[in-house]
């Protein structure tokens, strides 16, 4: 990892089985902006490096067994902090004032975990946040409909790029409707372009060493027709993934706590969604490993 630290800007390692405590070396990834560790077992203490890392956005650590306080002045060495997802987890002290500081900040949540004290009140006067999740309670009804819908609404967020609080959005026209209303027919028009980025180009790399010459005309048009036809299986394939994961979220950011689905759930089919995208099936359950 050291020798690529100047480079990995995303590092994301949801829904695995990994133990143990998030390596030191993280802290000197000094570009990451992505750290994303939901539905693992990792215990421990995040290391004390990684709150300096200032290009970070987005933490989301949630439904783990990680320890330890938040420091003090986290609100002003992660400036760029747009999204910390910590809930279900067993940090404990104050929730730090200086969050207060962090201007770009749209998601808290902080639910199920053991901090004390109060909640800080200039939280509410962030320009950017549209979510504060601070139920401090372990195991409560509401605590457990709390993370299954800010959950859901994060993952909205992340699919189409959209916000809750975006001006398109007014009167009865909210995000969960703008993804209802699009599911059949206008699926891959709502998923943020940004998201589909990184496969597209994966899949869109130039042939290396390719001359066109026509002697190897014939090869070269083979390998464009097997390029062409594997891109457009990983879309078919992404689409189904996309309409799956979206139809989740649906069913989790009901208006009424009650209807929504239960996290075990959740963590169940996205499970699944994922092993039919890496087309692993459903064999036998993953071996547990460290990160």
């Amino acid at each position: 990892m050291g020798g690529k630290s100047h480079l990995t800007q995303e590092l994301s390692l949801a829904l695995n089985n990994f133990v143990g405590k998030i390596p030191e070396e993280i802290g000197r990834l000094q570009r990451l902006s992505f750290f994303e560790v939901v539905g693992n077992n990792l215990t421990g203490k995040i290391p004390y490096a990684f709150y300096n890392i200032s290009t970070m956005s987005i933490i989301s650590t949630a439904v783990n067994y990680l320890s330890g306080t938040l420091p003090a002045n986290i609100g002003h060495t992660l400036p760029n902090l747009k999204i910390l997802s910590i809930s279900t987890n067993q940090f404990s002290g104050p929730i730090p004032l200086s969050l207060s500081n962090a201007s770009k900040l749209q998601v808290l949540a902080f639910s199920k975990n053991n901090f004390v004290g109060q909640v800080p009140t200039d939280l509410g006067n962030l320009p950017n946040l549209w979510w504060l999740g601070v139920e401090y309670g372990m195991g409560s009804d509401a605590s457990k409909e709390e993370d299954v819908y800010s959950f859901e609404i994060f993952a909205l967020e992340l699919f189409t790029g959209k916000r809750p609080i975006d001006k398109m959005f007014e009167d009865d026209f909210d995000l969960y409707n703008f993804v209802k209303m699009a599911l059949s027919e206008r699926l891959m028009q709502i998923v943020d372009p940004n998201f589909l980025t990184r496969e597209v180009n994966e899949m869109s790399m130039p042939i290396e060493n390719a001359s066109y010459k026509y002697d190897h005309r014939d090869d070269i048009e083979e390998e464009e027709e097997s390029h062409i036809e594997n891109l457009s299986r990983m879309n078919a394939n992404m689409q189904k993934c996309l309409l799956s994961v979206f139809k989740i979220s649906l069913a989790c950011s009901l208006e009424s706590p009650k209807e929504r689905t239960n996290m075990q759930d959740v963590t169940r089919e996205l499970h699944r969604i994922k092993n039919a995208f890496l087309g692993i099936g459903y064999g036998p359950t993953q071996e547990h490993g460290a990160l």
